[in-house]
């Protein structure tokens, strides 16, 4: 083979095992990638060549429920021009894209808790400044002069597996003040001062920025307009009877940021923002409302709290209030250097005119009135379906809508709230408190076995084994993890069809692939004696469904809605003695079939629950064959939103 042999040998993607083109090869450290495979690798990451084929597998399976992720995002706030950052304060989760369709770009979907810090990259570029002389000729000035422009990048540092940086620039061109690198003769610099040119902060495209030390050091430079002041920001300025916003700034005029960023925003709205705010910021709700434990500060004539914080790496001063007469709620952010003296004139100086209108606001969580309900029933198809509510003592307040997960040994009901454990006693018509159990992690997957053992498995987290009150085992290596009631082998899964049967033996575990080929994306897995059951997105892209496999992972049935088109979110699904149940959690709907897959109808949670609209986060099976449903609602008086337990019978 000739020197170009090599070149023009066909080559195939080691991950999907297309061929890959000429000019389309991406080298691993044991493989080659193909540059469709390298295109759906995150945009944060950088690793590739030091990556081994197998690592590239595991990051394209988490991709693939990134995908999920992106889904399921509703954004409440949106920072940026071009590169965005995208927050869902709701699920405390935010992105980072430059995308339009940023739901079809798949950006990488990060929680709040997983930033580890936040930085400003300033990166500087400097071009000599020079004249002709009369003989047109470029010269040097004496001191030499210089040019620069500037572009700012915002970086964020990530707790990720494939990433632990997001960087980003703010500005859509280099800053600068369209000062000419070439002029006329050596008096043009004296002549060519007239300060900054454009807008705040000078933020515009152009030539070059003349701003570096010897430059700022120079008399002719030193005559621009010093005037400092607050600049609003037009186009992010509202002023109506419900809401009003106003952004201020001190910029400094020297490099184009902001010394100083102060947002004041008030809303006639319900107490909610404002009681979220208080936990959100560290303080109780108790304390405040009924033992008036804190000191207020006026300004603009509401009594507001005071808190410091972290903005994206930035000092933060916040006040908030809320004017209950006029159902308003008002939060000032001062992000920068909010010791300035220029930032006590700016409250001090501050109106917020406010009706006072009567409005007296709900009840707080300990004067609202607890969830409670009666027993229903509905029928779906002959079958006469039975609720009775389950008292969790004491009510279990939460703000986490989803993630929550139960299990059951004996008399003992385990659930997973807000990341942590706790027991309670069932007695058949209630739930006690029992003890809260302590771990090393925050866990969202819970199973129990027949041997009384308590399996809890999180992503990057060890899968681990609790009895009678104490951890017995743990296990590194496997994702999420659902064990067989046997407690002897189990599935790790993450997101893709490829997954893991785990078997544990002499505290080891051993695995082997198995591969539910029929779903594209998991979004749950559960297992029972027979059976294993995958809900998630169909590969042939026909909706969510549930598909039902023998232990060994060969397919049984399809379980799909009354025109086999797809579920909406199923978060439980179990066999009955007649056929098959499950929780559907976005229709808020139970779902039957017959034992050969057969639809035969549903009932919504109004019906069979007495409840409204809540998020069925799952189920398990009880000792007399019923089963337990948890569910996420929120009282009748908005006081606040509390897990609840309900036993499902009559399928």
């Amino acid at each position: 083979m000739g020197i170009f042999g090599k070149l023009f040998e066909k080559k195939e993607c080691s991950v999907c095992g297309g061929e890959i083109g000429l000019l389309g090869n991406r080298k691993l450290e044991d493989g080659n990638l193909c540059k469709n495979c390298a295109a759906k690798l995150s945009p944060w990451f950088s690793d590739r060549r030091q990556s081994t084929v197998a690592e590239i597998q595991e990051q394209l399976a988490y991709r693939e429920a990134n995908q999920e992720k992106v889904s399921a995002f509703r954004p409440t706030r949106i920072l940026g021009e071009r590169t965005k950052v995208l927050m869902d304060e709701d699920a405390g989760l935010f992105m980072v894209t430059s995308a339009r369709n940023w739901d079809e770009a798949n950006p990488d979907v990060l929680a709040f808790s997983d930033v580890t810090g936040c930085k400003l990259d300033i990166d500087e570029s400097k071009t000599e400044i020079e004249y002709e002389d009369k003989d047109g000729e470029r010269k040097s000035f004496n001191p030499r002069r210089y040019a620069y422009s500037y572009n700012f990048y915002i970086v964020i540092n990530v707790n990720n597996p494939y990433f632990s940086e997001i960087r980003f620039q703010l500005n859509s061109s280099a800053v600068d003040n369209d000062e000419e690198t070439l002029l006329d003769g050596p008096e043009a610099m004296r002549r060519s001062r007239g300060g900054m040119r454009g807008g705040f902060g000078g933020m515009r495209g152009g030539s070059l920025t003349s701003n570096a030390e010897e430059v700022r050091a120079s008399v002719e430079y030193r005559q621009y307009d010093e005037a400092d002041g607050w600049v609003y920001e037009e186009d992010d300025f509202y002023d109506d009877e419900d809401f009003s916003k106003i952004i201020l700034v001190i910029p400094d005029e020297a490099d184009g940021s902001e010394v100083i960023n102060a947002e004041i925003r008030v809303s006639v709205e319900g107490p909610y923002n404002f009681r979220d705010y208080l936990t959100s910021f560290g303080f109780d709700e108790y304390e405040y409302a009924v033992n008036q434990a804190y000191d207020f500060t006026q300004v603009g004539g509401i009594d507001c709290l005071e808190a410091e914080g972290n903005y994206w790496g930035s000092l933060c001063l916040l006040y908030f209030g809320r004017a209950e007469g006029a159902g308003a709620t008002v939060l000032i952010e001062i992000i920068g250097e909010y010791e300035d003296e220029r930032v006590d004139k700016l409250l001090s100086g501050l109106t917020i005119n406010l009706e006072d209108v009567g409005n007296v606001d709900g009840p707080w969580y300990w004067e609202g009135e607890p969830f409670s309900a009666q027993p229903h029933s509905a029928m779906i198809g002959t079958y006469t379906l039975n609720s009775e509510w389950l008292p969790i003592k004491d009510c279990m307040i939460t703000k986490e809508t989803f993630d929550h997960s139960a299990a059951v040994i004996g008399d003992q009901v385990y659930l997973l709230v807000d990341g942590a454990l706790k027991r309670y006693d069932y007695d058949g018509t209630s739930l006690t408190f029992a003890e809260d159990i302590a771990l090393d992690a925050e866990y969202s997957n819970i199973s129990a076995d027949t041997n009384g053992n308590l399996w809890l498995a999180e992503f990057l987290e060890p899968l681990i084994c609790w009895k009678d009150g104490t951890k017995t085992a743990s296990y590194d290596g496997p994702d999420y993890v659902v064990m067989h009631p046997s407690g002897t082998w189990g599935i790790s899964w993450f997101s893709s069809s490829e997954c893991e049967k785990i078997t544990l033996s002499g505290g080891a575990v051993k695995t082997e692939p198995i591969v539910f080929k029929e779903v594209d994306l998991i979004s749950h897995l559960l297992i029972d004696e027979n059976h294993i059951y995958v809900t998630g997105s169909a590969a042939d892209e026909s909706g969510h469904k549930i598909f039902v496999y023998d232990t060994n992972g060969a397919l049984q049935l399809t379980l799909a809605d009354s025109d086999g088109s797809g579920l909406g979110s199923v978060t439980f699904v179990t066999e009955t003695a007649n056929g098959y149940l499950a929780l559907d959690g976005n229709m808020r709907e139970v779902v039957l079939w017959t034992k050969d897959g057969a639809y035969i109808g549903e009932a919504d949670d109004s019906d069979l629950f007495g409840t409204s609209y809540p998020w069925f986060c799952g189920g398990t099976k009880l000792a007399d064959g019923s089963i337990l449903a948890i569910m996420t609602e929120d009282r009748a008086d908005e006081s606040a939103m509390e897990l609840v337990a309900f036993k499902l019978s009559g399928f």
